[in-house]
């Protein structure tokens, strides 16, 4: 169980950090940053944030697009939401885990849960979050997230795909 707890840790820093990127504060309603000092270090790196960020950039079109067609499905709380974002795990990993897939996985599941956010109330953003964690747990479990080098995998993953996709921002500038 340590390693659930531990990734929703993860996922909470992850988001935190997003958020506190575009100058939003934000904590998960029933996180587990109060269990901090039991659970030790976070494995949560900025790399990975930036990786995620720069996806999500990437990938800012089909995020809207997923947003309006969950509406038009009446995905609106966080029950509907934990369905959807179990279900596109299905597909994510259909061919199995790969820290790629995991990092795709948390662009679309969180990507669409902080437009949620932002039109609704957190409790998506919440259960997203959550989700997100048992997702990983599962591959933690199965062997397939630490067979790929666990945390410093994932970090090396996303330590590349930070190096290979320049900021939007940094494009307009030029």
């Amino acid at each position: 169980m340590d390693d659930y707890l531990r990734n929703t840790l993860f996922v909470e820093d992850l988001l935190e950090f997003l958020f506190d990127e575009v100058g939003i504060p934000w904590k998960a309603k029933e996180g587990v940053h109060g269990f901090k000092h039991e659970l030790g270090k976070s494995p949560f790196d900025p790399v990975i944030a930036r990786a995620v960020d720069k996806l999500s950039d990437v990938f800012g079109k089909e995020l809207k697009n997923s947003y309006c067609i969950l509406l038009g499905k009446g995905i609106k709380d966080k029950a509907a939401f934990s369905k959807y974002a179990l279900m596109e795990a299905g597909e994510c990993f259909a061919q199995g885990y790969t820290h790629e897939n995991f990092l795709s996985y948390c662009v679309q599941v969180l990507g669409v849960s902080g437009i949620h956010y932002y039109s609704y109330t957190s409790d998506i953003l919440d259960s997203a979050s959550q989700v997100v964690a048992l997702v990983l747990f599962s591959h933690q479990m199965t062997g397939e997230f630490y067979r790929l080098g666990g945390w410093s995998g994932l970090t090396e993953v996303a330590r590349k795909i930070d190096d290979s996709i320049p900021y939007i921002a940094d494009i307009d500038d030029e």
